[in-house]
């Protein structure tokens, strides 16, 4: 599976719509006025994010189901440990190890924006969230003194500025307990990878501006590697 985790991030700034749908696709966490702290904000983005992990997972478990019923895999079983000797096939659960995993893209663009919000609109106070979101809605739109501050005055995921690395361990805890909590439909358990191939070119293509002062449709950063300006 492939998530997007920017997707969570746009839908807590949207009280659940995901804007390039312009429907309500996950729970109601509030409007950006609402969040009285920053810890308001990254609870409500941990609440997107987990109702995706849950559906991915869901999904996921459906398809294998239809697989097991449609598609046994009796050679291929037949080279993996485990099978011969439970007298199973790998889709059902045969293998010695039956987890499943997902690869998370574009966690460090959610860092990079989580921290742009903590420190200019919660710490700083010197933006408030309505504005940082009218900006977003407009693509910085004559708003370039507003992206450069953050891309270039707020640190970044890999900058080694202090705060940083323990927000993106933080992100990543939450995502690997999530879905360590779930079983798999061969009875495994989930696991989670930051790795994005060529997909966070495509799903950057899909989503709109970000606090971290990343452009809409602009490529997330591959894999776990930070951003460019994070030096």
């Amino acid at each position: 599976m492939m998530l997007n985790t920017v997707a969570a991030l746009e839908m807590a700034l949207n009280d659940g719509v995901h804007p390039l749908i312009g429907e309500q696709i996950g729970p109601r966490t509030g409007t950006v006025d609402r969040f009285a702290t920053f810890n308001d904000f990254f609870a409500a983005f941990k609440e997107q994010l987990g109702f995706l992990i849950d559906q991915s997972i869901e999904y996921n478990n459906l398809l294998g189901r239809a697989h097991q019923y449609i598609h046994p895999t009796p050679l291929v079983s037949s080279l993996i440990d485990g099978c011969l000797e439970k007298g199973r096939d790998a889709i059902d659960g045969g293998a010695r190890y039956n987890s499943s995993g997902a690869a998370l893209v574009s966690v460090a663009d959610v860092v990079d924006s989580l921290l742009a919000v903590k420190q200019l609109v919660h710490d700083e106070k010197s933006l408030t969230f309505a504005d940082l979101k009218a900006a977003l809605d407009r693509d910085f739109a004559d708003d370039e003194a507003l992206r450069a501050r953050l891309v270039n005055k707020v640190p970044k995921f890999g900058s080694g500025a202090p705060g940083t690395g323990e927000l993106a361990q933080e992100v990543i805890d939450f995502i690997h307990a999530r879905y360590q909590s779930r079983e798999n439909y061969r009875g495994g358990r989930y696991t989670s990878g930051f790795w994005s191939m060529s997909n966070h070119v495509a799903f950057g293509s899909l989503s709109g501006a970000l606090p971290s002062g990343r452009r809409k449709g602009k490529a997330f950063t591959p894999g776990i590697t930070p951003e460019a300006t994070a030096s």
